[in-house]
């Protein structure tokens, strides 16, 4: 499944990893004669695009939708819906949930329809490399349109803080990173603030410099 979001495109696929015999996986290759059909494992990872033709998955491979730890979606995960649903300040998305891999016969195999949950713009984030050393993210130069700033990040064992640069990539008087700091705090909305100043520059290119330690960085928005 496909769908726009956020200026670009972001997918879930559903990859297979064939496992023979079968009784690697289920501890024997049929069930009261019948034989199973190839047998592996299925889970979600997260793919996203540009233009909608040329498609990237994330660095590790990792799946967006993990198997379990429950056991109705312990053996497989596939059939997502088109788009997520919003509600609130969460994504939701529907997928059929199996109790065993690929291969399952009945009564063994089990299927239903289950629901995945991450807050809003959840699917993926950014967070420094090394625990306890900051981590840096520049943006590229933009006019913003609006004049708040406003964080989606988890923060609640650490902090981050913003820098605003002009074109040159000189930190603007009033808006540097130690006058910014938010502490101990995570929430899909909070509101970036400097001690002499509320909004953004207007009227000019800057560039968004954001320093994080022991947190995760989901998105930023501009209103």
């Amino acid at each position: 499944s496909a769908f726009p979001y956020a200026g670009q495109w972001l997918g879930f696929v559903t990859p297979f990893r064939r496992v023979e015999p079968p009784s690697a996986l289920f501890g024997n290759d049929e069930v009261d004669g019948r034989k199973r059909s190839p047998t592996g494992i299925i889970d979600v990872q997260l793919v996203h695009s540009r233009d909608g033709r040329h498609w990237h998955r994330c660095s590790d491979r990792s799946p967006v939708i993990p198997l379990g730890p429950h056991p109705y979606d312990a053996g497989s995960i596939f059939g997502l819906c088109n788009s997520p649903v919003i509600v609130g300040d969460e994504m939701w998305m529907y997928y059929t949930a199996v109790t065993t891999p690929h291969g399952g016969l009945g009564p063994e195999k089990q299927q239903s329809i289950a629901r995945a949950a991450w807050r809003i713009d959840g699917l993926a984030s950014l967070r420094p490399k090394i625990k306890e050393t900051p981590g840096i993210i520049e943006t590229h130069e933009f006019v913003p349109e609006g004049t708040r700033l406003f964080i989606n990040a988890d923060v609640k064992n650490g902090s981050f803080s913003v820098e605003v640069l002009d074109a040159t990539g000189k930190v603007i008087a009033g808006y540097d990173k130690e006058s910014s700091m938010i502490e101990k705090q995570d929430g899909v909305r909070l509101q970036v603030r400097w001690k002499r100043a509320e909004a953004l520059p207007a009227g000019a290119a800057i560039r968004l410099r954001f320093h994080l330690e022991n947190g995760d960085l989901y998105s930023y928005v501009i209103d």
